[in-house]
Formats: C-alpha cells, structure tokens, sequence
C-alpha cells in the first residue's frame, strides 16, 4: 500500500508553457525568475490535481463512468471558496 507521498506523479505542466502564458497576461514586460517559475507552475500543477480529484468524487457520486465538463464546473467555485 502507497500513502499520497509516494504516489506517482502523473501529470505536469512545461515552465515555458508557463511563462509564455504568464507574459501574455502581464501588461508590462515582467521577468520572472527560474525559482518564482518553479513555484508557480508547481501551484497550477496542485490547483489542477486538486480540481481533478474533486471531479472524479463528484462523477463517482452521480454515478458516472467518466468526468464531465459539468463535473469541472460544479467543483471549481467550490474549490475558489475553500481558497
């Protein structure tokens, strides 16, 4: 039996991709650091898993084989109001 910490990782964002979402969205040319990119591609990669998790429960409760869109869009400003 494995706990949560010894658990693969199965999914995760690529820094580029990040940072060339990050500079698109920033109205002024904005450098970010090698560690503050890591940081934050690590918080997108645990909101993601988060958010995931909780699709998957609530499909499970309504009995679904697979999450769907509607599962994403309940769970989301669930997930924003615990944060």
């Amino acid at each position: 039996m494995t706990t949560k910490e010894e658990e693969p990782e199965s999914f995760g964002f690529r820094q580029e991709v990040i940072s060339s979402l990050l500079q698109r969205r920033f109205q002024y040319q904005t450098k970010l650091r090698d560690d503050g990119l890591k940081a934050a591609t690590e918080y997108l990669r645990c909101i993601t898993k988060e958010i995931i998790k909780r699709s998957v429960e609530e499909a499970l409760r309504e009995s679904c084989n697979s999450v769907q869109v509607k599962h994403i869009e309940k769970v989301f400003p669930e997930w924003l109001l615990d944060h």
